[in-house]
């Protein structure tokens, strides 16, 4: 501790009224500014500080979904306050239902297809017949007639039975089975080229089918002419992907995929849906439940994505290194666009969006409950946006993952972020370390509306290094925790090491150690800079380790800190009720306050920097109720906090 560092008399007499003596009560001068009065202060123009939560338009919900309120935030909910079902075998618990509903249509009495078209020729299947294709008189196999003979508009009708046989689905042609319990599709011989049916032409159907376990692709599309629509079909156990798409597209309509397994060769993938190479798909109510490596999976260029009405769940590692596991990931130029969507219990990362040219946009969606990955236990990310990608999310809640909530970062990578919540976020399964609300590193650009961060880790948003910029709007940053592993941080706002914030209408109550804290500068010079307007910092806290004793002497408690040559400017502000400081500078950096309060703290300025110019922290701001207004003796100074979050 370094002795009180006293500033010239002048500058005392003209700041009287508002600072108190170095070091002492000041008696004098607190009465002097108490007696001041509050005319002319201008206070924070926050139009929902009445109400402690910004306005976010979660509401209403989309059909089927229920209303769920938390601590004054009204968001919703795909499912029943039980959560997704346990259904039996032929059912399954989609999105905005209230329970288990059966996938396509009911099995039919007598095992035949029901509900023909009389407009269509149909040629018959059953198990165990030895006819010729008629009704009365059903083939009994499926290869027992030749497929490229059929005319395009032909139905095969499958009734109940277990057909041993892949298939090459010819142009025009469709298959219908009887239900997706008694309808069976597989095959006993494997491979790496072909799946259980093979999409070989244009505008090809299957309904009503169950296809699996089989040692090849559920269904494969590989030529750019080729297409398919897939309703009310359950595939489950194939090999490698459930559903792969290469070039060409597929619609899917009431489409369950679930627990699709890694490649016999090589233990690798094992992926619910794989579209790649320009392929478009398009999903309307369906399950993705534990597949291998990621539900899915789309990449490359041209390739086209749409999703609604989806259920994401208990992706598994692939089994070669236990990594990954990833509900969801957009890349290398795909578009997606997912709306009424629930992701959770996925592994690593709930959603990835990887690389230039990437975009998605998320709406209605719940992202939740993502572990860390199985071989390292580290991650377990909600939204990980990165390399170039752009994203566009609303109306979106992310709670309950692990290491961040959303993470966005690197080369020209952009985020926009409206009516959200990130909440709950924990800490790595690793080492305890992490649990951050938002991360916003290396040239990344993120613009966050109507927000809610609260009940994370370590940091509620973190900012750091190298040109990552920030801007926020209408948003509450409140009750972040410190770390689970050493008890330290638990920081509202961190902007660090050359990053930069725009801040307006915010709200950052009862977080840990630090409120807001702008620290350092990046690896070129650029010092960091926090801009901020119109915003409430109160009863920032000691952070978790000082409050149980182990590190009393680090515990904190600062509403705003400026240090290592950094910048901050806070106008129209309100900065209450700090454990220890209303502000901290120290280290050169630098602070400017216009028109606010700083009040109900033990020192309401901790200002440590030699021959600082006290008048750029007095603009039409008044000290009150503070035990002592000014301190310049030296306290201990709050750490830059690690980048070293990478996936």
């Amino acid at each position: 501790m370094r002795a009180c560092t006293f500033v010239p008399m002048v500058a005392w007499l003209l700041l009287a009224a508002l600072f108190s003596g170095c070091g002492g009560s000041g008696e004098a001068a607190d009465a002097s500014a108490d007696a001041a009065g509050d005319a002319g202060l201008v206070s924070p123009d926050i139009p929902w500080l009445a109400e402690g939560v910004p306005p976010i338009g979660l509401l209403p919900c989309p059909d089927g979904w229920r209303e769920v309120t938390n601590e004054g935030v009204t968001s919703c909910d795909a499912y029943p306050e039980s959560g997704v079902l346990d259904c039996p075998d032929g059912q399954a618990h989609f999105p905005g239902e209230s329970g288990c509903a059966v996938v396509g249509p009911p099995c039919p009495a007598g095992g035949r297809v029901a509900d023909l078209p009389a407009d269509r020729e149909v040629v018959h299947v059953l198990d165990g017949a030895d006819g010729d294709g008629t009704a009365a008189s059903p083939f009994g196999s499926l290869v027992a007639f030749s497929w490229g003979r059929l005319r395009p508009g032909t139905i095969v009708a499958v009734g109940r039975g277990v057909y041993d046989s892949p298939i090459r689905l010819p142009t025009g042609i469709a298959v219908w089975g009887a239900c997706v319990t008694e309808t069976v599709l597989t095959s006993s011989s494997p491979s790496d080229a072909e799946g259980v049916v093979t999409i070989a032409g244009s505008d090809t159907e299957i309904r009503s089918v169950g296809i699996g376990p089989a040692a090849r692709f559920g269904v494969r599309i590989s030529d750019a002419d080729a297409s398919t629509r897939l309703e009310g079909v359950w595939i489950e156990e194939a090999e490698r992907s459930g559903l792969e798409v290469w070039r060409g597209s597929a619609e899917a309509h009431d489409l369950v995929i679930r627990g699709t397994l890694p490649m016999r060769s090589t233990n690798q993938l094992g992926i619910g849906l794989d579209m790649e190479l320009g392929a478009t798909v398009s999903v309307t109510r369906a399950v993705f439940q534990g597949n291998h490596t990621t539900g899915i999976y789309a990449m490359d260029g041209g390739t086209s994505l749409t999703l609604s009405d989806v259920l994401v769940r208990d992706t598994r590692s692939q089994q070669t290194d236990r990594s990954l596991g990833n509900g969801l990931t957009v890349q290398d130029g795909a578009q997606a666009q997912i709306a009424r969507t629930v992701i959770e219990r996925n592994r690593t990362i709930g959603v990835l969006v990887n690389a230039a040219e990437t975009a998605v946009v998320l709406e209605d969606v719940l992202i939740r409950d993502t572990h860390s990955q199985e071989g390292d236990l580290r991650l377990g990310v909600g939204l990980g946006v990165r390399s170039g990608a752009q994203i566009d999310v609303s109306r979106t809640i992310f709670e309950r993952n692990r290491g961040v909530g959303v993470y966005v970062a690197a080369d020209a990578t952009s985020a926009a972020l409206s009516d959200v919540v990130v909440r709950d976020t924990a800490s790595q399964e690793s080492d305890g370390y992490f649990g951050r609300g938002m991360v916003v590193q290396f040239d990344a650009d993120v613009a966050v509306t109507r927000a809610v961060f609260e009940r994370n880790h370590d940091h509620g948003i973190f900012a750091s290094p190298n040109g990552a910029s920030l801007q926020l709007s209408d948003v509450l940053i409140r009750d972040t925790l410190s770390e689970e592993s050493e008890g330290v941080r638990g920081r509202g706002l961190a902007v660090q090491l050359g990053a930069r914030a725009e801040v307006s209408r915010a709200v950052l109550v009862r977080n840990q150690e630090v409120g807001v804290i702008a620290a350092g500068a990046d690896s070129a010079g650029v010092a960091t800079e926090v801009i901020m307007s119109d915003v409430v910092i109160s009863d920032t806290r000691p952070n978790a380790c000082g409050l149980d004793g182990r590190c009393a002497d680090a515990s904190f408690g600062m509403g705003v800190g400026s240090y290592l040559g950094a910048s901050a400017e806070l106008t129209r502000f309100e900065l209450s009720g700090s454990a220890l400081c209303g502000l901290q500078i120290a280290l050169d950096g630098s602070l400017d306050l216009v028109d606010g309060t700083v009040s109900g703290s033990p020192i309401g300025a901790c200002v440590q920097v030699d021959g600082y110019d006290l008048s750029r922290l007095t603009n039409s701001v008044r000290y009150r109720d503070n035990e002592t207004n000014l301190q310049a003796t030296d306290l201990p100074v709050p750490d830059p906090a690690s980048s070293d979050i990478r996936l």
